[in-house]
């Protein structure tokens, strides 16, 4: 118990002494009211330069997860024969037309809407362009 009080006596000191003008001269006496208020302080600069350490680190993190992106063009209901019945060169209908948008889904959620187009990095690819994002 004497322990606990010498340290926090030494503590109280040491806030006493950096309240010093630097020559080793002491000025008025370090309110305890203050002491507590710029340990407080400074234990919160501590805590917010962790947080951003942190947070900077989790940002990196989170932006390198790979993700599954896909462009719904449209969609079709077969039964269990016609999908049987399935062979090369089948067409099937969708339920979409040339120009309507397609849905964008990132790991199964629909987070956006854009429109079909040729990929100008490679012209024999399709791309789409994103015309609306959902919050």
């Amino acid at each position: 118990m004497a322990d606990a009080a010498e340290e926090e006596h030494i503590t109280f000191a040491e806030a006493e002494a950096d309240a010093g003008d630097g020559d080793g001269a002491q000025d008025a006496k370090l309110d305890p009211d203050d002491a507590l208020e710029k340990a407080i302080n400074d234990l919160q600069d501590v805590v917010d330069k962790d947080n951003e350490a942190t947070t900077a680190g989790l940002s990196r993190t989170l932006r390198e997860i790979p993700l599954e992106v896909q462009a719904v063009i449209g969609r079709a209901e077969l039964s269990v024969a016609e999908l049987n019945g399935l062979e090369k060169g089948t067409t099937i209908p969708l339920d979409s037309r040339v120009g309507d948008p397609i849905d964008i889904f990132v790991n199964g959620v629909r987070v956006a809407t854009g429109q079909m187009q040729v990929s100008e990095e490679e012209p024999d690819r399709f791309a789409f362009k994103v015309t609306n994002v959902f919050a």
